[in-house]
Parts: structure tokens; C-alpha cells; sequence
């Protein structure tokens, strides 16, 4: 058998895989034989091409593959969602590693690995058309998933293809809100504003515009020319100047109502953005 894959490959320059049965003492028995090698075959998909694959070396499937369909993934297909909504690569490309190895793990079929990719597919171009996004402007030429997946033969081949058409999709959400960024950003300034004296995280901040931490923190800096907490702290330090004027207030509660938990984190602000002490600027004040 290696030596057909050998003349193959010179003669023809493509790769085959073999699948072998056990011999059988009967003729009448060649037709088992024959769907040993065929079992063994279709692990061509886990252990890749170019194979000769012996019924023995391989574990005859028990219904275990029963244990996986659409309906148990139901979970993983909210998660991808959530992935391209908030332009989470990184949480997409694990979701992903996970199924790939819980397919493995089951030794699923590869007809039910490929409605399940391709399930997940279209679940996702829903969302983004639920999100306002054309997918066919979107795409250079005509993309059918269900012709494209035919192509792959290895359940590697099929989960870098699936890896690479989410991120592409990612991309073409990061585009449209790139496009969009600057009203992201109007969203969050408003917000800021009005809550400057709560506490405000960065990710907090990035939940209330729906887009993820590091990517809101991306955009901010481009947008505003600062990060996010120095456009902070220099509004609540703008804040403070107004009730610093007020000499009836205590510099620590003056802190307290800009935000400012810490008082000496907000003596040291105040320092950085005044170029002067909080008591040098109320003596400044009432000299003025």
C-alpha cells in the first residue's frame, strides 16, 4: 500500500489514503473486510492525509458519536455570537481549540463536525445581518459555506478553515466599527460625564458601549489622543476646580464627590494636570 501511495504521488502528484481490513478466512466474508477498511478510512479525518490506516489501529465506533449534534452545541454557538459582537478574536480562536478537541475526544463523525461548522456559520451571518451588515458587500467574491467545506478532508484542514472564516467575519465587524468608532466614543463620553463621580472601569465602560476592553481602549487612544483613565482623571480634576472654590469643603471630600476614593491618588492628579499643589491653588483662589 505504500508503495501504490509512493507511484502515486511521482506518477500523479496527488496524495491517497488506504484503509485496510482484516483478512477473512472466508470469501463470503471479503465484503466485512471491506467495511473494515472503510471504517479505517474515514479516520483519515483526525489523522490526516496520505495515510494507510489498519482497521486495528484504530477503535471501531461504539456510538459514542451520538453523544455530539447541533442542539448540544447551543452553547458554544451563543458564545461565538458574543465573540463577534464584541470583536473578540481571542476568545473566538479558544472557543474554536475547544470544540476541536471535543470532537476528537468523542471521535465524532465527520458529517456531523461539518453540519455543526456550517451550523455555526450561518447562525453567524444572521448576527451580523441582525447587526445592519451586508455579508455578500462585505465578501471580495461569492462565499458558499456549503461548497467550501467540501474541499477540506482533515479535521485540521476543516477547523483552520472554520478559524480562518470567523475571522474574517470579526474583521468585517472591527471595520464597521471602526467606521462607526466615533460614535462609540461620543456614547461613552456622555456617560462618563454624568457618572465621573462613581467608579468607572475600564470595563465597565467598555460593557455600556458593547465592545470589548482592549478594543475600546484602541479606539479611545485614537480617538481622543490620551487613554481612557487620563481623559478621566483630567475631567474629574476639571470638576474639582469648581468645588475646591468653596472653602467650606474639605479637600477629602472634594475628592470623594469627583470620584476620587483615594485622597492622595487625587492630590498626586492634581498635582500632574495643575503643575501645583491642591493648597497652592486655593491660596491662589483667595488671593484672586
Amino acid at each position: 500500500c505504500r508503495y501504490v501511495q509512493q507511484l502515486v504521488a511521482k506518477h500523479l502528484r496527488l496524495s491517497v489514503s488506504i484503509g485496510i481490513g482484516n483478512a477473512k478466512s472466508d470469501v463470503f466474508k471479503v465484503c466485512e473486510s471491506y467495511n473494515e477498511a472503510f471504517h479505517a478510512l474515514r479516520h483519515r479525518f483526525y489523522k490526516g492525509k496520505n495515510m494507510v490506516i489498519h482497521i486495528n489501529d484504530v477503535k471501531m465506533n461504539n456510538g459514542i458519536t451520538g453523544q455530539i449534534s447541533m442542539q448540544s452545541c447551543c452553547e458554544e454557538e451563543k458564545e461565538l455570537l458574543l465573540c463577534l459582537r464584541l470583536v473578540d478574536r481571542d476568545g473566538a480562536s479558544c472557543l474554536l481549540d475547544k470544540l476541536s478537541q471535543r470532537f476528537i475526544a468523542l471521535n465524532a463523525d465527520y458529517n456531523i463536525i461539518k453540519n455543526i461548522y456550517l451550523n455555526l456559520v450561518m447562525a453567524s451571518f444572521k448576527e451580523l445581518q441582525e447587526m445592519g451588515i451586508d455579508i455578500e458587500e462585505r465578501f471580495e467574491v461569492q462565499f458558499d459555506p456549503f461548497r467550501e467545506i467540501e474541499r477540506y478532508e482533515t479535521a485540521e484542514d476543516i477547523k483552520k478553515w472554520m478559524t480562518k472564516v470567523i475571522g474574517d467575519l470579526i474583521r468585517i465587524v472591527e471595520n464597521e466599527k471602526n467606521e462607526n468608532y466615533k460614535g462609540i466614543i461620543k456614547i461613552a463620553l456622555e456617560y462618563m460625564t454624568k457618572h465621573y463621580n462613581e467608579p468607572i472601569s475600564l470595563s465597565a465602560i467598555a460593557g455600556h458601549v458593547h465592545v470589548t476592553p482592549n478594543y475600546f481602549s484602541r479606539v479611545f487612544r485614537k480617538e481622543m489622543g490620551i487613554s481612557f483613565i487620563e481623559w478621566l482623571n483630567k475631567y474629574r480634576i476639571e470638576k474639582a476646580k469648581e468645588f475646591l472654590s468653596d472653602i467650606s469643603m474639605k479637600t477629602y471630600e472634594v475628592a470623594e464627590k469627583v470620584g476620587f476614593n483615594d485622597y492622595k491618588h487625587f492630590s498626586y492628579n492634581f498635582k500632574k494636570y495643575m503643575n501645583c499643589s491642591l493648597t497652592e491653588f486655593r491660596e491662589q483662589r483667595l488671593k484672586g
